[in-house]
């Protein structure tokens, strides 16, 4: 499962290669509560030409709600 993890909480992504001329890719953040579902169409759409990274915010779809302590 791909995912970045800092500081104890992890953040899920999926990472989409295309059979595109090796572009820059196109990456997918998308506003407060939401997840990467919320771009599926987009995502759908470039495909073909972009790889796509979508990754899910703090606490949506695979990502962890946890936070870490402020004061340790």
């Amino acid at each position: 499962m791909p995912q970045a993890t800092r500081d104890g909480v992890s953040i899920y992504y999926e990472h989409e290669r295309s059979d595109g001329d090796g572009r820059a890719p196109v990456v997918f953040v998308q506003g407060l509560g939401f997840g990467r579902w919320m771009w599926r169409w987009q995502r759908e759409a470039v495909a073909d030409e972009y790889d796509v990274i979508a990754p899910d915010n703090r606490g949506t779809g695979r990502s962890d709600v946890g936070l870490p302590p402020l004061v340790p």
